[in-house]
């Protein structure tokens, strides 16, 4: 009760945007800046206080590993599903992203509530990796399907140019030499990463339309990353002979909804936003019954 009751701002921010264009109070379009600042001015605080603060250590080694192995494996999976569907690139790139992306964020209260701060360490050693080919190869896929792009170079320019990324590297210096912000500068990264999640679920509300022209391909999505995210972790228990918080929090991760960014790249690149939304949407219902009933089997 107590994750699901830390999970309620979620839906309420979701629920206030899709309101707020609902009474015309506005438009899809003012859903789509909030995007485009959360990802630019506000995301690489929080990506750089979540990784400068995450504990990396030798035994959790192969959570990183897993995490390479789940978007890695859901690129391929994802490719292989759609050979045969013919989507234009604005709706083949959102659906790879779909299949790749592990959305930590919603699992996070959830392993907070039934596995503490052990679990916690361990979903952000798996974040980590799992985080740095988000705003790396994924972004890439987002960019190079941008109907406005000139081309390979135009992507990788995006890509290394990119704030996140550059919040990521500057969090994983901050840890990895046990540096720590002045108290001046941490209440600067706070006040610029505290609205994150709150922005993107306002954004999220607006640009909420789920047609059931959408729905099967969504759901194939989702069908196709938990699939593969289940067998990759099966495995990769089976073979390290995982026990314990380490294979409780994999496992949890394996029935993680699609990520919010999916949205948020198909936003900043203007691919196919009603597909993204209406995928996350129905990952998160999914979402919600899978992770909590995991939690349970395997605590």
């Amino acid at each position: 009760m107590t994750a699901l009751l830390q999970l309620f701002p979620v839906f309420a921010g979701v629920a206030a945007g899709y309101l707020l264009v609902r009474t015309g109070a506005a438009t899809r379009e003012h859903g789509r800046f909030l995007f485009v600042f959360a990802f630019y001015v506000c995301a690489p605080a929080l990506i750089f206080d979540a990784v400068a603060g995450a504990e990396l250590s030798g035994k959790m080694a192969v959570l990183p590993l897993a995490a390479l192995l789940a978007v890695a494996g859901g690129f391929a999976a994802g490719w292989l599903v759609s050979r045969r569907m013919g989507l234009p690139p604005a709706r083949l790139s959102v659906f790879l992203m779909a299949c790749m992306i592990v959305n930590t964020g919603f699992t996070l209260p959830f392993i907070q509530a039934s596995l503490g701060s052990e679990g916690v360490a361990r979903l952000m050693a798996f974040d980590v990796v799992n985080a740095a080919l988000l705003l790396t190869w994924v972004y890439a896929i987002a960019a190079r399907s941008n109907p406005d792009s000139t081309g390979n170079g135009a992507a990788w320019r995006k890509m290394f140019t990119s704030p996140p990324l550059y919040g990521f590297a500057a969090g994983l210096v901050a840890n990895v030499a046990d540096l720590r912000a002045s108290d001046v500068v941490q209440q600067v990264v706070d006040v610029f990463a505290a609205p994150t999640g709150f922005l993107l679920t306002i954004g999220i509300g607006m640009l909420l339309v789920i047609e059931r022209a959408e729905m099967r391909l969504g759901m194939q999505a989702i069908a196709t990353r938990l699939c593969t995210s289940l067998l990759i972790g099966v495995a990769v228990i089976a073979l390290f002979n995982l026990t314990g918080v380490e294979r409780a929090v994999l496992l949890t991760l394996c029935v993680a909804p699609v990520g919010f960014n999916t949205v948020t790249f198909a936003s900043l690149e203007n691919l196919d936003t009603g597909l993204a939304t209406g995928t996350i949407s129905l990952s998160m219902v999914v979402g919600l019954v899978l992770v909590p009933a995991m939690l349970l089997v395997v605590s």
